[in-house]
């Protein structure tokens, strides 16, 4: 009986330790995509790779005095589990554009393949934005959408915010070797006391 009393409470306290908690989705070292109007063009600086420094660049190419500018409007920072946007002009209205959307496409996740996005926390902005809140993000399954229609943007401004994932109950492989060592140790303390059992009967 004391056996089986160690047992089980070594399976328990193995079990807990495989189910407690699962990793946090982090998209380090995955490729994005972005995707912007005609006009605009999201430049890769990382070839997409989340982790190696600012990941996009926003611009556009206007005609002065006949000829070719080009206008760097944002930076985008995309982190673990979060996306930054710095603005790189001196001021903007994006007043006159009704739909003016950028597109993160392709958020999967390097450590949780089964990690889905269902929305964004933490949105916060600089007194450098106007107009922007977190009902203009939109997420569908691995994709996020950003909408500056309306929006007041001076150099230095700033939003930010951090990604909401979940994930499905199905276990690591290191929570299913820690299951299967608790139920053969379960297996191990039934066989001995049946040993046990045997030997003084």
């Amino acid at each position: 009986m004391m056996f089986k009393g160690i047992a089980l409470g070594f399976a328990a306290a193995l079990l807990a330790l495989g189910f407690g908690g699962a990793a946090q989705a982090s998209l380090l070292g995955q490729t994005v995509t972005c995707s912007l109007p005609d006009r605009f063009t999201c430049e890769s600086l990382t070839g997409g790779v989340v982790g190696g420094g600012t990941e996009f660049r926003v611009f556009e190419i206007t005609q002065f005095l006949g000829a070719d500018v080009r206008v760097d409007y944002w930076d985008i920072d995309l982190d673990e589990n979060s996306i930054s946007m710095r603005f790189l002009d001196g001021a903007s209205s994006f007043g006159s554009f009704p739909v003016f959307r950028v597109t993160l496409g392709d958020l999967f996740w390097s450590n949780d393949p089964t990690a889905t996005i269902t929305g964004i926390t933490n949105f916060t902005s600089n007194a450098d934005v106007t107009g922007m809140e977190a009902d203009d993000v939109s997420v569908a399954a691995n994709a996020l959408t950003i909408d500056f229609g309306g929006t007041i943007w001076r150099q230095g401004g700033f939003i930010s915010f951090d990604l909401v994932t979940t994930h499905s109950a199905l276990p690591e492989p290191a929570t299913l070797a820690l299951f299967g060592l608790g139920l053969a140790g379960l297996g191990f303390a039934a066989r001995r006391r049946r040993t046990l059992q045997g030997l003084g009967g």
